[in-house]
């Protein structure tokens, strides 16, 4: 499932990245949120389907989602305010790991 919906949120921040029109970037931040949170429940299901025992699962899970909340500590250094409002670094940093996330 992964493998159908990142493509989505790829092509969205690459888009985005390279696009100064507000039309074309609105239509694209819908693309990146359906691509983005449409990947995230097969995350959780692989995980919990392959983890052994009830205690090795609920860490596992616990400690997904504690990586996964990191992401809003390093938004404020990944996408800095003097930037704004292209933010074509942050984008690129995304959508650079978005490829690595599709790939592995």
């Amino acid at each position: 499932m992964m493998l159908c919906t990142l493509p989505i949120a790829i092509i969205g921040y690459a888009v985005i990245a390279n696009v100064s029109s507000a039309r074309v970037k609105y239509g694209m931040t819908i693309m990146m949120a359906t691509g983005l949170y449409s990947s995230v429940p097969p995350v959780l299901g692989w995980l919990a389907n392959n983890s052994a025992g009830h205690y090795k699962r609920a860490t596992a899970a616990a400690l997904q989602l504690a990586v996964a909340n990191c992401g809003g500590f390093v938004t404020v250094f990944v996408y800095p305010m003097n930037e704004g409002p292209r933010y074509w670094k942050g984008h690129t940093i995304i959508l650079g790991l978005l490829c690595g996330g599709w790939a592995l």
